[in-house]
């Protein structure tokens, strides 16, 4: 909680009971992206991706060149942000509706630490993509309510 009051370089304001539940949301969702940076050795990946940056969090993720050449976002991906009953091919809304809907680390980053229980709380996440670190614990219940999430792929971690 002190990095999102103190240190996050958007400084967002805390929301009240007054904001619009978008904003809370998206507070809510940088907060959360904070919670995995830290719990999951952060500091320690091999690239930041961006993240804790003063970027809009739907913007924390970089391009990365596969062995087979081919350009990969990696880190975080956020849907469009398209209002309720919107449909694709029509001009996305505000951005304060924009929802993660999938967290992708490259192979070997030394991603390690457990996964959050918060992680759940981002409900349109529908790909997790974090094979190939040192992820330990168990998978979190939270992950299971996730009614979007097709991927969940962890494989060679000690999970």
């Amino acid at each position: 909680a002190t990095w999102i009051a103190e240190i996050d370089p958007a400084m967002l304001p805390v929301p009240t009971p007054d904001d619009d539940d978008r904003y809370a949301d998206k507070f809510e969702q940088r907060y959360v992206l904070a919670i995995i940076f830290y719990s999951m050795g952060g500091k320690l990946w091999m690239d930041d991706l961006y993240f804790l940056s003063e970027r809009d969090e739907c913007e924390w993720n970089k391009e990365f060149r596969t062995n087979s050449g081919r350009l990969v976002s990696l880190g975080v991906r956020c849907d469009e942000g398209f209002d309720q009953g919107v449909h694709q091919g029509f001009a996305p809304s505000d951005p304060q509706s924009r929802r993660v809907e999938r967290i992708w680390t490259p192979w070997n980053f030394n991603v390690s630490g457990t996964i959050p229980e918060e992680m759940g709380l981002l409900n349109q996440l529908r790909s997790i993509a974090m094979a190939y670190g040192s992820i330990t614990g168990s998978i979190p219940g939270s992950l299971g309510e996730l009614k979007n999430l097709v991927e969940l792929g962890l494989s060679n971690n000690f999970l």
